[in-house]
């Protein structure tokens, strides 16, 4: 309906323009007019008989259905128009035929404007309506401060944007028995979603609730400032052939899964995201994703219910996880790269992890680059299991339980300028246990026992069988333990209740197999130790150890330059015939290949010929080779033959003879 304007004449009080109560009367006609389409809600609006409108009418409405639900808004009159309804954004008359109200708004579409309330209410229709209007008009998605309670929202249309009013401000709640995903989307590009939480409410959906389930040819998915929480699984989850993903100061907590999982994915950042009490893992990269990079990350309290590291790179490759805490994962490793190669850890703080802080598990030329571990409570840094081309540069282990850096069935494994003490070895496992003494006063039945001695990470366990107060039988191997160095035959076991004294032998594999080889140890470890364990390792360098302590029972160690000498495990000669040590009798073997003979000795036969020790294999020339020594009261000869051998030749002294000088290259 047109509204007249009130003529007010050409100048003051000039008697041309309407009279006074003319003029009130058009104010009244106007006002009448408004408040005829000042309207409760939509339904009132749509139930406006078409015979009073005018096309362009505009209608103010209050609410979407009832007072304070925030869905009015208004609306214009466009009496031709046969568009589809979309609830609460173009409405058609109760009267069929055309004409619709459109809604009037610039911007995203808010969830109320088609009548989603915040929870208790359930919004699944009206969310859904508001996201199938948003991507069919290309338009962005918006959640407000407070909870909305609904199903599972597909998202079907490139470019699809989702944001709320920020985090724990909007909530997004699954309902209850959903069992679904809160937003699913396969091979959909260029989705955005940002600014809320997601409840997954897995109290309430016994098979599934995930925040975000995408999966298939996705790209350039961004998920920026979301808090996903309460998942019965994940509360990311990235399926299939995607790329470009970035995932940005989000925070998943509470999930019954990983808090984030990717499989397949490929060039792709995870920054500046909390990953805490999560009940696996708390960032999982797995199923052969690529070129994954994950910075200014922390990992906190994960792993409650099954052993999951608090970040798991696992069968994927090229991932670089930098400037990250992982802290407190009480079942697994801080950060651990399983079967994954050319992977970079850089930066990383690892402290109070329930394994080992930063785990390398059968992987190819990983990386450490200034990574920290502590107080974890096995081993600091763990390069295990026929890893391979492994290079740790600056790293810095301290306080914990078993070693700090501990070098397991690794081949060609680099350290330079690390600090902490290491572990180069390999472990047996026990095979089979035989009784050496059933001992007595046992109490019947069958019990499980704990070997008792050596040394290991896990000790080994085997069920017996007790009859007669003695041990009858050994029955089964239940753990076979990891043991670098053995208990003696005649062990003890613990576990079998009531008397003392069985007593078992034992058989092991994987013993002196010797899977270390080719490990170099280039400066740093200033007051730590070394221990090469016996028939670990093949091949081991050092350099530049100026106040490491260095064991090697094993004689693996083939060379060591610019080393403290106190501090090396030199070979300690064997003297013979009443030769006996006046300062040290010693040899070693520098890095490249040439033995070193030191010290001085007195007290034996210097007959020419005596044989004064035998150097160990690995440490013999390939030919006689003779040599002049300083002696008390002038010079004498030595040589040395390929059989170890190092003999008198002539003019030693009894009183003092020494060794200093010899040196030539092994065989």
């Amino acid at each position: 309906m047109a509204l007249s304007l009130i003529n007010v004449g050409t100048t003051a009080n000039d008697g041309t323009g309407d009279p006074l109560r003319t003029a009130f009367q058009t104010v009244n006609t106007a006002i009448a007019a408004v408040d005829r389409l000042r309207l409760a809600n939509i339904a009132a609006m749509t139930a406006l008989t078409k015979a009073t409108l005018t096309d362009g009418d505009i209608a103010y409405v209050d609410a979407y259905a009832t007072d304070g639900d925030n869905g009015g808004g208004k609306f214009y009159w466009d009496a031709s128009s046969s568009a589809t309804a979309a609830q609460g954004i173009v409405a058609a008359s109760d009267e069929a035929g055309t004409g619709r109200w459109i809604r009037q708004f610039n911007g995203p579409v808010d969830v109320r404007y088609c009548g989603a309330v915040v929870s208790p209410t359930v919004s699944t229709t009206a969310c859904a309506a508001a996201h199938t209007y948003a991507e069919v008009n290309g338009l962005a998605v918006y959640y407000p401060e407070g909870t909305w309670l609904r199903a599972s929202q597909t998202i079907s249309t490139n470019g699809a944007t989702v944001f709320g009013a920020g985090k724990s401000v909007t909530t997004i709640k699954l309902t209850d028995t959903t069992n679904n995903y809160v937003f699913y989307a396969t091979g959909v590009d260029d989705m955005e979603f940002r600014d809320f939480s997601i409840d997954g409410n897995k109290a309430n959906n016994a098979t599934i609730s995930q925040g975000f389930r995408i999966e298939g040819a996705s790209n350039r998915l961004q998920i920026v400032d979301v808090e996903a929480y309460n998942c019965r699984n994940s509360g990311i989850s990235l399926a299939g052939t995607g790329a470009n993903a970035r995932i940005v100061r989000c925070r998943m907590e509470t999930c019954a899964q990983p808090g984030m999982v990717t499989s397949g994915w490929t060039d792709s950042l995870v920054s500046q995201c909390e990953f805490y009490d999560n009940d696996q893992s708390g960032l999982q990269i797995s199923g052969a994703s690529h070129r994954w990079r994950v910075e200014g990350c922390t990992a906190d309290s994960n792993g409650n219910t099954t052993a999951g590291a608090g970040i798991t790179i696992s069968t994927s490759d090229f991932v670089t996880v930098a400037n990250c805490v992982a802290r407190d994962n009480a079942s697994s490793h801080g950060i651990q790269f399983g079967l994954s190669d050319d992977c970079v850890s850089v930066g990383n703080t690892c402290t109070g992890n329930g394994i080992s802080g930063l785990d390398f598990f059968t992987c190819l030329r990983g990386r450490s680059f200034g990574d920290y571990s502590a107080s974890n409570s096995v081993r600091g840094l763990e390069v295990d299991t026929t890893s391979t081309d492994f290079l740790g540069v600056g790293f810095v282990g301290f306080s914990n339980t078993d070693v700090d850096i501990s070098i397991f069935r690794t081949a060609n494994a680099r350290l330079i300028s690390v600090s902490g003490d290491v572990r180069i070895w390999d472990s047996a496992n026990l095979a089979s246990a035989t009784i050496n003494d059933g001992g007595s006063g046992y109490d019947n039945g069958s019990h499980t026992a704990t070997l008792v001695g050596g040394t290991s990470a896990t000790a080994a366990q085997f069920t017996v069988t007790v009859s007669g107060g003695a041990v009858t039988s050994v029955d089964a191997i239940t753990v076979a333990g990891d043991y670098w160095t053995l208990p003696a035959d005649g062990a003890t076991v613990t576990g079998i209740t009531g008397s003392t004294g069985a007593l078992f032998d034992m058989t092991w594999t994987g013993e002196n197999s010797n899977t270390c080889a080719g490990i170099t140890i280039d400066g740093g470890m200033d007051g730590d130790t070394l221990n090469i364990v016996s028939g670990a390792a093949a091949n081991v360098r050092i350099s530049n150890l100026k106040t490491a302590t260095v064991t090697d029972p094993g004689s693996h160690l083939v060379s060591a330059v610019a080393c403290e000498s106190t501090n090396l495990p030199f070979k300690n000669a064997s003297l013979q015939n009443s030769w006996v040590v006046d300062t040290r009798a010693i040899y070693y073997k520098d890095a490249s290949g040439i033995v070193h003979i030191e010290g001085r000795i007195k007290s034996g036969t210097t007959t020419d010929l005596t044989l004064l020790f035998t150097l160990d294999a690995g440490f013999r020339p390939a030919n006689t080779e003779y040599f002049l020594c300083t002696v008390s009261g002038g010079t004498g000869n030595v040589y040395i033959q390929a059989d170890g051998a190092v003999t008198i030749l002539n003019g030693f002294n009894a009183t003092w003879s020494t060794l200093n000088g010899i040196s030539f290259r092994a065989e």
